[in-house]
């Protein structure tokens, strides 16, 4: 095997762990793999209806830091008020996130293997395989799951409610 095809997966694994850790574009990917199962608005209820309970409570509290929700009665009034808008609030931040990856992020790491014209598909493997082993590591090892990115988009919707 020639030793371009090494050094193209090599270069793809650098490049792409280069953008996505040093410009913190990995949390970013994270938001679009979480929040791509909730797309429709069946599933968003599901997530939504879920967040009915005391722990989400006192999270809610601590990342939305608003004086208008003191207790969980409170917390489930706010809920109740502002399912009819959460959807789109939801879909609007899931989508921006989704743009910004696709538009910013995928380009620039995809673009070096015009270099490498030929082996281009070797580069995409590096590229890929080093994607995907720092979602896992942020997903599981730093305890990160996907469930705290999607909390995390709603979080910023309840913020966006409360801002409106």
């Amino acid at each position: 095997m020639d030793y371009l095809v090494y050094i193209a997966v090599v270069v793809g694994g650098i490049v792409s762990f280069l953008r996505l850790f040093f410009n913190d574009k990995l949390d970013e990917l994270m938001i679009v793999i979480g929040c791509l199962p909730f797309r429709s608005r069946r599933k968003f209820d599901d997530l939504y209806n879920f967040i009915d309970n005391d722990f989400m409570h006192d999270y809610f509290i601590k990342v939305i830091n608003s004086k208008q929700i003191k207790t969980y009665t409170d917390f489930s009034k706010l809920r109740e008020k502002a399912q009819p808008t959460m959807y789109k609030r939801f879909m609007r931040y899931q989508n921006e996130f989704t743009k910004d990856f696709a538009w910013r992020v995928a380009p620039t790491i995809l673009l070096p293997a015009v270099v490498f014209w030929s082996y281009w598909y070797y580069y995409l493997l590096g590229a890929v395989a080093v994607t995907l082993a720092m979602a896992f590591c942020k997903g599981f090892v730093h305890e990160e799951g996907l469930g705290y990115y999607q909390y995390l988009v709603l979080s910023l919707s309840f913020r966006d409610y409360l801002k409106s």
